[in-house]
């Protein structure tokens, strides 16, 4: 099963059940701007972030959908990424204005990684207008799910070694950053 983010059409869950190729088995979030998708491993609950229009779940293989946002100040979601740390589940997500929110219970209940803001943001912004940074992607480290990547568009790469508590800037970079890949084999080369 592949779920697909769409910019008008929302989610479409595709199945190859027959070995005979892709095929649409349901669509879901039908008027909404698709960002962002991921599953979370051990519920297998899906999470679409949509653009001006929050996050939403589905716990039934994208058949039905509820809007989990209860703690999130910011809804025009444009990242996610889910991780186990200590064997539970965590749920990110990046928005526009570039802010960072975590959930430890599949999404009922977010809270703002503030110390992603305790860096110097003077300089993020987006070329086109409205001109407002958005957290354009979020990776870990593949050994350590604690260990953050946080790409700004634009305002460069951002580090967190605690699980978002403290995070600093990885200077060098460039400050589109639009997607992060660390070789499993050497986690200290980041693409």
């Amino acid at each position: 099963q592949v779920a697909v983010g769409t910019i008008n059409g929302g989610v479409f869950i595709e199945r190859d059940s027959d070995g005979k190729g892709w095929h649409i088995s349901h669509r879901g979030l039908e008027d909404k701007h698709i960002h962002a998708i991921v599953v979370e491993r051990i519920s297998g609950t899906i999470f679409a972030g949509a653009n001006h229009g929050s996050i939403f779940a589905s716990a039934d293989g994208g058949h039905t959908w509820e809007q989990r946002d209860k703690g999130l100040t910011q809804h025009d979601v444009y990242s996610m990424e889910a991780t186990q740390i200590d064997g539970k589940a965590r749920i990110f997500a990046g928005t526009e204005p570039a802010h960072l929110f975590c959930s430890d219970d599949l999404g009922l209940n977010w809270s703002e990684l503030t110390a992603f803001r305790s860096v110097d943001t003077s300089n993020w912004q987006f070329p086109a207008p409205p001109h407002v940074a958005h957290t354009k992607h979020i990776n870990f480290h593949p050994q350590d799910p604690k260990t953050l990547f946080i790409g700004v568009e634009q305002g460069g790469l951002l580090k967190s070694t605690d699980s978002g508590e403290t995070f600093k800037v990885i200077h060098g970079m460039d400050d589109d950053v639009h997607r992060t890949v660390l070789n499993p084999a050497n986690p200290n080369q980041i693409y």
